[in-house]
């Protein structure tokens, strides 16, 4: 008799164990990109785009009076390709990220314009 007590006891509190442990997960498919100039142009502008199709930005605005900007990504590949609207301006290098789940990526550009990705 007391085996089948324990038993239901056990039983009953893995149940409820496992009730518990399958509450609802906040699944994200989305995680943030942080963008910052040490040195810009007025007319800076930062371009998006996708590894898969580098042709059509997805993100694209000129920094008016600010130095860095946050964009949030789906999960998947990128790149960055920042450029002055005035001919003959600065070049700045292309920088490739990939964008995790509930993660920032923080990309800075040296007063050089080249960019990296800060750890």
């Amino acid at each position: 008799m007391k085996t089948i007590k324990i038993k239901t006891i056990l039983s009953a509190i893995f149940v409820v164990t496992l009730f518990a442990a399958c509450s609802k997960d906040d699944v994200s498919t989305v995680g943030t990109v942080n963008i910052a100039f040490a040195d810009k142009p007025s007319d800076l502008v930062v371009q998006i785009f996708t590894i898969e199709n580098e042709r059509t930005a997805i993100y694209s605005k000129q920094l008016i009076g600010k130095k860095s900007v946050s964009v949030e990504l789906n999960v998947g590949n990128y790149v960055i390709r920042p450029y002055a609207l005035s001919l003959g301006s600065t070049l700045f290098t292309s920088v490739s990220f990939q964008i995790t789940p509930n993660k920032n990526v923080n990309v800075s550009y040296n007063s050089n314009h080249i960019g990296s990705i800060v750890k």
